[in-house]
């Protein structure tokens, strides 16, 4: 089974807010920085893999539900304007995952 989807693999800031963040904020702190996951499960082992799809800051996605439970191909999601291990930034872009 294959379930892509996003984590706060470092964490969740619940101290932030539009009074607490500032652009220092993003190249600082990798915690609140959702990052998309393919995660596959073996039904028949029960091992567990997961893997990043892209280094890119991503909010979390949304599938049209006529399609939930479905093949596709492609995912669409919010994301951070850069493409990067460490530096990111709030969601400005659509990101096309294949």
């Amino acid at each position: 089974m294959v379930v892509d989807t996003c984590a706060f693999l470092d964490g969740i800031d619940f101290s932030a807010s539009l009074d607490t963040v500032d652009p220092k904020y993003y190249n600082k702190n990798k915690v609140g920085r959702a990052t998309a996951l393919r995660i596959v499960l073996n039904r028949t082992t029960g091992q567990v893999e997961q893997r990043k799809l892209f280094t890119r800051a991503t909010e979390f996605p949304m599938i049209h539900p006529e399609y939930t439970g479905r093949r596709h191909s492609v995912g669409f999601s919010a994301g951070a304007d850069i493409d990067h291990p460490d530096y990111w930034t709030p969601p400005q872009v659509i990101v096309v995952g294949e």
